[in-house]
């Protein structure tokens, strides 16, 4: 018994080792290694989502802006046979794509191009300046929208007159040319809002040009989406009702979409770059704007006669 007294008292006395200064270092330098290992495992877990955040914003982007649901494969921006710039003669464009299977549709007008847009079947002749948009569209989905403006020094064409017949009327299938009163944006128009047109060219009646006063003309908002993350543009569709002209209502019929500027694919790229991923879901794209002046071919739905039964 008193020697195991003795032992413990001896134990109690004896003093503690110090730890080696040197194996505390390497235990520090271990333990930063591995939280330094740990951040870099974290950024690349966050730069690994927000590429997929971006891949799934720039689908749904897709989805949102065509009337072809986005595929697994995003289809080439169409190429165009001529740069852009100043010509002094009319010109013959070519539109080319690289997409299997894929289509093109084009707009000459300012419009975003929709599978309703002119189907490409060959040359295009620019006589006048002209901003050309295609897209190219496959049973995978669609393509960015390819842009260019190409500027003819050639007069202007004056807007032709319409004609009604010698009874007055106005035969069903008549191109009317309508531009808008009023500016138009998404960041502020709402689905169902009325938007005041104006007639181009004048209609004759009974050899006389009807007066502005005596036309008016009106169209609705179907479709609005705002500019949002990941570089998503701003979208407005709006659709031709009627004209009113010499007291008669023409029923008329025109939709057409307009797209902001696109900054989906800049938001890629922002997501690829380690360190800088989560900046792309802070990008946005364009909001779409219809300026005042800007124009949109009608056509008439039935004969209607300009002339009010007495």
């Amino acid at each position: 018994m008193r020697i195991s007294i003795l032992v413990i008292v001896l134990s109690l006395s004896l003093p503690a080792v110090a730890q080696d200064p040197g194996m505390m270092a390497v235990q520090q330098a271990q333990m930063a290694n591995d939280q330094a290992q740990m951040a870099n495992q974290q950024a690349i877990q966050a730069n690994q989502q927000a590429m997929q955040n971006a891949q799934i914003a720039n689908q749904q982007a897709m989805a949102a802006t065509s009337d072809i649901p986005y595929g697994p494969t995003l289809l080439p921006r169409p190429k165009f046979s001529l740069k852009p710039g100043t010509y002094d003669t009319p010109q013959q464009l070519r539109l080319r794509e690289s997409g299997r299977g894929a289509t093109i549709y084009y707009t000459t007008d300012g419009w975003t191009p929709t599978t309703a847009s002119r189907q490409y079947d060959g040359p295009i002749t620019l006589s006048a300046t002209t901003r050309l948009q295609a897209i190219a569209v496959s049973p995978y989905g669609r393509s960015f929208v390819a842009d260019a403006v190409f500027t003819l020094n050639t007069p202007a064409a004056s807007p032709a007159k319409v004609f009604a017949t010698s009874d007055g009327v106005l035969p069903q299938g008549t191109e009317l040319t309508l531009s808008f009163a009023a500016s138009v944006d998404s960041q502020t128009a709402q689905v169902g809002d009325k938007v005041p047109l104006q007639l181009v060219a004048p209609i004759v009646l009974d050899g006389q040009p009807l007066s502005p006063q005596q036309v008016t003309a009106q169209g609705t908002v179907t479709h609005v989406d705002r500019r949002a993350h990941v570089g998503q543009p701003g979208v407005l569709t709006v659709r031709v009702d009627w004209l009113r002209a010499n007291g008669v209502t023409v029923p008329l019929h025109a939709v057409e979409t307009l797209e902001g500027v696109n900054h989906v694919e800049r938001a890629g790229y922002l997501a690829a770059i380690p360190g800088v991923g989560a900046v792309s879901l802070l990008q946005h794209g364009g909001e779409a704007v219809i300026p005042a002046g800007m124009q949109i071919e009608a056509s008439v739905t039935a004969d209607t006669s300009l002339k009010p039964k007495s």
